[in-house]
């Protein structure tokens, strides 16, 4: 059994050199050039000093050569973090500096820090040139990616996943056991963990991964998917899910399977697809990236669509054990508590967090054994028939667009703009129980007069330093937050007021 992403997607080249890995823009990649590129990159990349335990930052957009540049870092024995083309600049480097990595594989090299950048020749001449395949240390235990998420603290969180908890959802019969014939569409951004699964899951399987061409993936790339290159599986982020299922819900006629992740299933727009589709499985997944794209998944029937506590999500993934804890017991099902996992998929932990790590990676006495389990801060129980009901949160934290987002490391970036007083990130519910934009109220200094909004371009401002799922939909100067009886701020009077404050935006 391969123990590691590169060694399953080395072994599907020598089992089916010949069969399509990649396919962008219509030119497909075969396993044995995708494997023997990697071995070429891989090379160099070891010679300008990657090798294990190398954390190294990719800058680049969607296409062939981020795979090959990522499968080239696995095989070098290092981990990739896939940075956003577009994040701010300032964000870039800070989040460089803390991978502490020799060079950055970017096509810029306007960054202010080193930069390697892969040949644009054709990957049948970077084959060609393959030397020996780089024999690296490395076992399931060994850091394969870097994910950055939203911090309370103002600073973003580095989950260092190893190789092991991606490969486990790829084994056995769960709801990724996908075979040589699945061909699945890359959708996700890059920088997030279930792009492993539209990359990794398809191609540790011998399938073939389609690298779309437009931008924004809309219901019309799927559709061209389908017929033009026999997609028969998608993964989309909740938010998209909901789009397609107005825009047009014949696009999924001929999947397979669909898959949904990100924030909580509206049961509206499930029961659409379930009525339109009613042979397609519509898959609901659930997991924060601290346990590798998923813990438990859900087949959703129509009578899911329509329950009180919402769309079930499921039981658990392979490799993956479940529990509700609270007073660090395991509850019984039926009652409410923690969302507590344990199993292969956990993250090593947070890069340099260490207090962190060990605040939210516990060693638990699961049935009187020490187990070592990561607390999601999701509330949830297990109902009856051991479906795991999530009851939402006691934090702030919420999904903005697929996206964790802290409203407090957001708050955080406000209060350094120059004039702002005091902030608050109010996120807006939408009608079906998600959130999709994010307003920041906020009070300027003494003797500032408020000419406009945002006299102060507090948006503008945060534009420069945090990604774009990050940026408030708007920034408007306000008089005062408001706050409860013991001086506290009164989130409940900012949701009513950033609601109102919205509507009346979007709707005059």
């Amino acid at each position: 059994m391969d123990s590691t992403l590169h060694a399953a997607v080395a072994r599907q080249a020598r089992e089916r050199p010949d069969h399509p890995a990649l396919v962008e823009r219509g030119a497909a990649v075969s396993y044995r050039t995708l494997d023997r590129a990697a071995d070429h990159f891989a090379s160099v990349l070891t010679d300008l000093g990657i090798g294990p335990g190398s954390l190294v930052p990719v800058i680049l957009p969607r296409s062939t050569r981020l795979v090959v540049v990522q499968l080239a870092l696995l095989k070098c024995g290092a981990a990739y973090s896939v940075f956003d083309p577009g994040w701010p600049a300032q964000r870039l480097e800070s989040l460089r500096g803390r991978l502490r990595a020799p060079l950055a594989v970017a096509d810029s090299k306007a960054y202010g820090f080193p930069v390697w950048t892969p040949p644009r020749e054709s990957l049948r001449e970077s084959a060609d040139r393959a030397a020996a395949p780089v024999r690296a240390d490395a076992d399931g235990s060994s850091p394969a990616m870097v994910i950055f998420t939203s911090g309370t603290t103002g600073v973003p969180k580095a989950v260092v996943l190893p190789h092991r908890a991606a490969l486990r959802l790829f084994r056995g019969d769960g709801p990724v056991s996908f075979g040589s014939d699945h061909v699945m569409p890359q959708v996700s951004n890059a920088a997030w963990d279930m792009y492993a699964l539209e990359v990794w899951g398809t191609l540790v399987a011998g399938g073939t991964c389609l690298l779309p061409d437009d931008q924004f993936f809309l219901p019309e790339s799927l559709r061209a998917a389908v017929t033009e290159h026999g997609a028969n599986a998608v993964h989309l982020p909740t938010a998209l899910f909901n789009l397609f299922v107005d825009v047009d819900p014949g696009c999924f006629t001929a999947l397979r399977t669909v898959f949904v992740s990100g924030e909580a299933m509206s049961g509206a727009h499930a029961a659409r697809f379930v009525r339109a589709h009613p042979a397609t499985p519509l898959v609901n997944c659930y997991g924060p990236v601290e346990c590798c794209m998923f813990v438990s998944a859900h087949r959703v029937s129509l009578r899911d669509c329509h329950e009180p506590e919402g769309v079930p999500l499921g039981t658990a993934a392979p490799g993956t054990r479940i529990f509700v804890m609270a007073d660090d017991e395991v509850c019984p099902p039926g009652r409410e508590g923690e969302i507590c996992v344990a199993g292969e998929g956990l993250a090593a932990g947070y890069l340099e967090q260490d207090e962190l790590t060990a605040e939210r990676f516990r060693t638990a006495g699961i049935e009187g054994v020490p187990t070592r389990v990561y607390r999601t801060g999701d509330q949830g129980r297990l109902d009856d028939d051991g479906n795991l009901r999530y009851l939402g949160r006691k934090d702030r934290q919420v999904k903005l667009r697929g996206f964790r987002v802290e409203p407090a490391e957001v708050e955080h970036a406000g209060r350094s703009v120059p004039g702002v007083l005091n902030c608050a990130a109010v996120p807006i519910r939408e009608a079906d129980g998600g959130y999709q934009s994010m307003v920041l109220a906020y009070t300027m200094r003494p003797n500032r007069e408020a000419d406009s909004p945002d006299p102060l371009g507090v948006r503008s401002a945060l534009a420069a330093v945090l990604p774009e799922y990050l940026v408030p939909a708007r920034a408007v100067a306000v008089d005062a937050l408001p706050l409860t009886p013991n001086g506290k701020l009164d989130r409940a009077a900012l949701e009513d007021w950033g609601s109102t404050h919205h509507r009346r935006n979007n709707h005059g």
